[in-house]
């Protein structure tokens, strides 16, 4: 099968982190981009409904006690 090379930009805590949480089930970031086109491909459109956050939403992502509940650095 040919294949082609798909570069991005990432943070580097969100690679680490998003690289450890799939290690850890047994796949690698090129198994999750494949399974997500994949996805993508088979559902004609994106495969996670995306939303636009309203205001209570935003306030509560942006509360500094979930910050320590959600800490995702200790992962």
């Amino acid at each position: 099968m040919k294949t082609e090379v798909l570069k991005i930009k990432i943070e580097p805590n969100i690679k680490y982190q998003a690289e450890k949480v799939l290690s850890d089930i047994g796949m690698t970031s090129s198994d999750a981009v494949h399974i997500l086109f994949r996805q993508i491909v088979l559902q004609h459109s994106f495969p996670v409904e995306l939303y636009i956050p309203n205001q209570t939403t935003i306030d509560a992502m942006n509360d500094e006690d979930l910050e320590e509940i959600f800490d995702l650095t200790k992962l």
